[in-house]
């Protein structure tokens, strides 16, 4: 880091991603940042993926194919605590980012 470099910092919570810009004035031991843009949030946090994940598997088992309340509940507690801390696209992030942001 060096005086002027700028610092993006985004805080994906439950229910909000929020995301500010700092730009750093002061090197430690000292260190000093100024906000250097202007902060945006939107409410797409960890909940939503939940909710659409649940969403998803109801669609796929069809109706009249629900799961029982321990089923569910085993199945999001799964979802929360393995499987979406163990996503990774890899490479593959690069090309959607670039298609997505166009």
């Amino acid at each position: 880091m060096k005086v002027g470099d700028s610092i993006l910092v985004c805080d994906a919570g439950g229910g909000t991603v929020d995301l500010v810009t700092y730009r750093i004035k002061r090197l430690p031991p000292d260190l000093q940042v100024e906000e250097s843009g202007l902060s945006s949030g939107g409410k797409c946090g960890s909940v939503f993926l939940n909710r659409i994940f649940e969403n998803w598997v109801d669609t796929e088992l069809g109706e009249g194919n629900r799961l029982s309340k321990a089923s569910r509940a085993h199945m999001m507690h799964h979802f929360e605590t393995v499987t979406k801390r163990d996503f990774d696209v890899g490479e593959e992030a690069d090309v959607c980012y670039q298609e997505c942001l166009g």
